[in-house]
């Protein structure tokens, strides 16, 4: 939610995320402050709220809250709220993030230009990763049964690419947007990328062509997802972003420069269809489909 005053912005994004471990909450804080970040926002205030079944410990809602705790400290955004709630309402942790901010002056909306047909898509980071770290998570003691150790500490270790931070900053969205190669962001949410592609061409009301091959995924994420059974491009994927540039290519090569992932995926047509090629083979891109996280949940965990 954007609301303008004397020039700039007042930016409010909300995250909700559910799950076991004790990392739940940074999905949905990473989710929120990285919109906000990609607003151009740099002082951030959240309001946490952690709310458990009565099976679980106090102790593990109290992990959760210390660790939302200790992550806003690292990056200094300032926990303004927190609340730890034990309800029979819900089945499973759930953790609500909510972020606000302020745009610096100028960075706002109105100075990106307009966004043209033939303008490259970037991809930033990894697609489907937090939706596999989650999955990983939340069966952790079945997956370990079935990867080595060492796979599975891999598989943790990419934690902390879950803040895309640094990228945001390398591709010059965290000053003023004047005169920078980024014209439209947005975050690779619930539904993966292939939801995020379609909400891409409806904002922009232009149409897509893809190239499947360029996009950038994680072995881990293939083989936890083969494991599982999910698709990953229906996976979401906190910290990754679609950037649409006229000069794609270089925003490209500028956040690479900086040691942060991206690909040119893709680009902006000028008619109605959502084309994506993967080698010989073309197909249109479906409406968005539930997120394929939430089959973890269909079964019960070993």
């Amino acid at each position: 939610m954007k609301k303008e005053i004397q020039g700039r912005k007042i930016v409010t994004d909300t995250a909700v995320a559910y799950g076991q471990s004790k990392n739940t909450g940074l999905y949905a804080l990473a989710a929120a402050v990285n919109t906000l970040w990609a607003e151009g926002v740099t002082d951030i205030s959240v309001k946490a709220s952690v709310c458990v079944p009565p099976y679980v410990y106090k102790s593990r809602r109290n992990g959760m809250m210390k660790l939302l705790q200790e992550t806003c400290q690292e990056y200094g955004i300032c926990l303004e709220e927190e609340e730890g709630l034990t309800a029979a309402v819900v089945t499973v942790p759930e953790v609500i993030v909510t972020g606000t901010g302020i745009t610096e002056e100028g960075s706002k909306e109105g100075s990106r230009p307009e966004i043209l047909p033939g303008w490259g898509i970037v991809q930033t980071g990894w697609l489907g990763m937090s939706g596999m770290l989650q999955a990983a998570e939340e069966r952790k003691q079945e997956l370990s049964g079935w990867f080595s150790p060492s796979f599975m500490k891999q598989i943790l270790s990419y934690q902390k690419e879950l803040f895309a931070k640094s990228v945001l900053e390398a591709a010059g969205l965290l000053k003023t947007k004047e005169g920078g190669k980024v014209s439209f962001v947005r975050q690779i949410g619930s539904g993966g990328i292939l939801a995020a592609l379609w909400n891409l061409s409806k904002e922009t009301k232009l149409g897509l062509d893809m190239n499947m091959k360029a996009f950038s995924i994680l072995q881990e994420t293939v083989e936890v997802c083969e494991y599982f059974r999910l698709n990953p491009y229906q996976l979401s994927s906190v910290g990754s972003f679609l950037m649409v540039s006229e000069d794609a290519e270089g925003l490209a090569e500028q956040i690479l420069a900086a040691g942060g992932k991206a690909n040119v995926i893709g680009s902006l047509t000028d008619s109605h269809d959502k084309l994506i090629h993967n080698g010989e083979e073309i197909r249109y891109l479906d409406r968005p489909a539930p997120d394929e996280l939430w089959k973890i949940y269909q079964t019960d965990p070993v």
